[in-house]
């Protein structure tokens, strides 16, 4: 005869079943977001990047005994800081694919929450620092690599320093920095949701196994 506590069904086996289905989707979205982290942190670093070793190369026009081409007053502090803000959004999201997507005997929940946390939270500040940087710079008396090549936009358009797509690429590099502030915002609500769902399955787990040991405890003094 078989004892039916033994085969019976808990409340915390559906909870282990549900979050282990949530805990797929949300590798998934992370694999997801990350992915598109990834891709526009290169793109901003490749038209940022490119447009400023187009005004290094064309600021010294007058050591030939050419007119300049770019303002006395030019800040390019802005192009710079989409640079550095993309490596750092791009170096988080490769971590956050390696802790996911990498093979381990072992599971590393509470580490993968913690890296993609530090590292979403690392990526939204340098975001929102690179863009609330470039519109300031924007509305400054100094011209930026986008208002003075956006303002020139229909000089030099088949020679360098081909200033409308310096304005292109200096747009878009804007823009993009602004879905990628989206992005590492959506990739810390999901950190945190990593944490609150596995400090609730530790409550789960933790009450199931008292249970456990209490309803072994009585089949061992009762027979079945």
């Amino acid at each position: 005869m078989f004892c039916k506590s033994r085969f019976s069904t808990t409340s915390a086996d559906f909870l282990e079943a549900d979050y282990l289905v949530r805990r797929s989707r949300q590798r998934q979205a992370r694999v997801a977001v990350s992915v598109f982290l990834l891709t526009g942190a290169i793109a901003i670093i490749a038209c940022s990047a490119n447009s400023l070793g187009i005004y290094e190369g064309t600021n010294d026009f007058e050591k030939y005994g050419l007119p300049s081409v770019w303002p006395i007053s030019f800040d390019n502090r802005g192009t710079r800081a989409m640079i550095g803000a993309g490596a750092v959004v791009a170096l988080g999201s490769i971590a956050v694919l390696g802790s996911v997507l990498m093979p381990s005997p072992r599971s590393h929940v509470n580490l993968q929450n913690t890296l993609v946390a530090v590292a979403a939270v690392t990526g939204l500040i340098a975001s929102i620092f690179s863009v609330a940087y470039a519109f300031v710079l924007n509305d400054s008396h100094a011209e930026t690599m986008m208002t003075w090549s956006c303002k020139w936009g229909d000089l030099f358009k088949d020679a360098r320093p081909n200033f409308q797509r310096v304005c292109t690429e200096s747009r878009f590099s804007l823009y993009m920095m602004i879905v990628v502030v989206i992005l590492e915002l959506a990739m810390t609500i999901m950190g945190a949701l990593g944490f609150l769902m596995e400090k609730k399955m530790v409550v789960v787990r933790s009450t199931a196994e008292k249970r456990k040991s209490i309803s072994d405890e009585g089949v061992e003094k009762s027979a079945c």
